[in-house]
C-alpha cells in the first residue's frame, strides 16, 4: 500500500499490525522518524544513489556530475537518525563515462541497486554486523539544486536526458 508520509501513525500502525517487518528497505527521500526507525527488528536499510559519505542529501547524482567526478556508486546502509548515516552494508562503483547523462547513471544505479539490497540482507541475515560507520562529519552534503547550480551544468555540456 502507499502513503504520502512514511512517519503518518496510521500507516506506522499498519505495518506494525499487518506486516511486522523483520527489515524495512527504504528507496526515499523522505526523513524517517523515530517511531518508523524502531519499528523492524532488525533495521531499516536505505539505498542511496552515491558513494557514502560523500553527496549525502539530495540529487546525488546531479552534484557528482556538476563537481565533474569520474563515478556514483549505490550506497546500501542501515538508516539511523541522521540523514543518510548509520553504517555501510554494501557498496558499489559506476563510472561515469563522457556520453552519461543524469537519467542514465541513475537507470545504472537502479538496475544494479536490487543486487546490493539482496548482498546487504544475506550479510544482516548472516549475522555479519561490523560494519563501517558512515561519517557525516566528513564527505559531503547537499540539498535541490538552484536555477543557478542547473545553468552552471547546463555550461558544462551535461545533460539531464
Amino acid at each position: 500500500f502507499l502513503t504520502k508520509n512514511v512517519n503518518d501513525p496510521e500507516f506506522v500502525e499498519r505495518l506494525r499490525r499487518e506486516f511486522p517487518p523483520d527489515v524495512i528497505i527504504s528507496s526515499s527521500s523522505q526523513i524517517w522518524g523515530k517511531e518508523l526507525l524502531n519499528l523492524p527488528n532488525i533495521c531499516c536499510i536505505n539505498r542511496h544513489s552515491a558513494l557514502l559519505p560523500k553527496y549525502r542529501g539530495l540529487e546525488p547524482v546531479f552534484w557528482a556530475m556538476i563537481n565533474e567526478e569520474n563515478e556514483i556508486g549505490v550506497t546500501i546502509h542501515k538508516m539511523c537518525y541522521k540523514i543518510d548515516g548509520g553504517e555501510i552494508i554494501e557498496q558499489q562503483s559506476i563510472p561515469i563515462n563522457n556520453d552519461d547523462t543524469i537519467f542514465s547513471l541513475y537507470q545504472k544505479a537502479f538496475c544494479i541497486a536490487p543486487y546490493l539490497i539482496v548482498k546487504a540482507l544475506e550479510t544482516l541475515e548472516a549475522g555479519r554486523i561490523n560494519f563501517p560507520p558512515i561519517d557525516t562529519k566528513s564527505g559531503s552534503y547537499f540539498s535541490s539544486p538552484s536555477i543557478k547550480d542547473i545553468i552552471r551544468f547546463r555550461k558544462l555540456g551535461k545533460h539531464f536526458i
